[in-house]
């Protein structure tokens, strides 16, 4: 395009008459510069191309990893359910051992009672601890993760863009 150019600007430029050669030369250099927007406006359409499957690659990787943590926040939350609702048995079993306890007329018996009373207390007390972190901690797994919107945004985007450069190219 740059040898049309000084063409043109050495034909016109010359002592001598050419009117044929200087309209053809500007013909030809306009041909050059329109053929040079189009190989730029192709190069720019390529680009984005490649920007918009890099964003698909992603896009696949982020909603896999939105999955995940919403996967995750739902066995938080049946786990949360399971070890609070084991907290009541747990006290129940705890307070009959207790009773059983107080009532043992045997020392051995009372040992036995005493150390189920113990075991339930601790596995009601572990089980409350569990079962209230696990619930707390769901919400925040499902918030946490990803967030596919703003890709999407961004395709669309990059999409528009491509469609007016093809317009442009028509």
């Amino acid at each position: 395009m740059d040898r049309a150019l000084s063409l043109s600007q050495e034909v016109k430029g010359s002592k001598h008459s050419f009117p044929d050669l200087v309209a053809r030369s500007d013909l030809l250099s306009e041909r050059a510069r329109r053929l040079k927007k189009d190989g730029d406006l192709r190069e720019e359409i390529e680009r984005l191309w490649v920007r918009r499957a890099a964003l698909d690659i992603r896009l696949s990787l982020d909603i896999a990893g939105r999955k995940k943590f919403n996967t995750l926040g739902w066995v938080s939350l049946g786990i949360g359910i399971v070890f609070s609702a084991a907290v009541v048995p747990t006290v129940l079993l705890g307070n009959r051992a207790y009773s059983n306890y107080q009532s043992a007329q045997v020392t051995l018996d009372a040992i036995y009672y005493r150390k189920d009373a113990a075991l339930c207390n601790a596995l009601s007390v572990g089980s409350g601890i569990t079962g209230g972190i696990t619930l707390l901690l769901s919400p925040f797994l499902w918030r946490l993760g990803p967030r596919p919107e703003k890709l999407r945004e961004e395709i669309g985007k990059i999409e528009a863009r491509i469609e007016k450069l093809e317009g442009d190219l028509r």
